[in-house]
């Protein structure tokens, strides 16, 4: 048995990050301006990121930004990934539990939890307390339960029945830009979850680093 934190992946092979913000910028207003018929013939990346942000933020012209799609992997436990795959539109695959044998060498035989590591849960399961050692109990029995029933020939997609919500789980999730900004305005918000809002409040850093012509004001819009 071990413990991993969230975290997520932006390791997409299909996509070269360099410059992505100034192509972004460029694939939108070319788009954008179609609607307006007002291209210009040698646009700068400062002309094309003033009308992207314009056109977002002023004009709310959001079914522009739907023309550009991010995968990212998301590594959370089983019960946020349920949260996580509520949002539409998109597409979703993730770590099967009816076809990975956790008992297997590849998995190094045993089951991968995620830890209670986040600011909120360390108020919740603090070191050393009986509600911490609760949880790491449920996680050593039902691992234990777990690969008893594989040794006994039940097949993984029955055996898991007795994993719990804190299990390990990867999903590639891809959205649109603007159900990323969706997602960022849900998952982000104090109501939610405290794990996906620590996975969600860190990823919306990288995209506001990485696209800033789009997700410069995304916090800013919320607040």
């Amino acid at each position: 048995m071990t413990y991993v934190s969230s975290d997520f992946s932006t390791a997409d092979p299909t996509l070269n990050w360099d410059n992505l913000n100034e192509r972004v910028a460029r694939k939108l207003t070319m788009i954008g301006r179609t609607a307006y018929k007002s291209e210009k013939e040698t646009p700068t990346f400062a002309d094309d990121a003033k009308f992207v942000q314009h056109l977002v933020w002023a004009k709310h012209h959001l079914s522009v930004i739907e023309h550009v799609h991010i995968s990212v992997k998301i590594i959370c436990d089983r019960g946020v990934s349920h949260e996580l795959v509520r949002h539409r539109i998109a597409a979703y695959t993730q770590e099967s539990t009816r076809y990975c044998n956790y008992a297997q060498d590849k998995f190094a035989g045993q089951v991968v939890f995620i830890a209670a590591d986040t600011l909120e849960d360390q108020k919740h399961w603090p070191e050393g307390s009986m509600a911490q050692y609760i949880r790491n109990s449920v996680a050593n029995y039902t691992e234990r339960a777990y690969l008893d029933l594989i040794n006994l020939g039940v097949p993984p997609q029955l055996s898991r029945d007795v994993l719990p919500n804190m299990l390990k789980t990867e999903v590639w999730a891809t959205y649109n830009l603007h159900e990323w900004m969706h997602v960022f305005e849900v998952r982000c918000a104090e109501a939610a979850h405290p794990r996906i809002r620590a996975i969600m409040s860190s990823l919306l850093e990288w995209f506001q680093e990485t696209l800033p012509v789009v997700f410069v004001d995304v916090r800013l819009n919320m607040e």
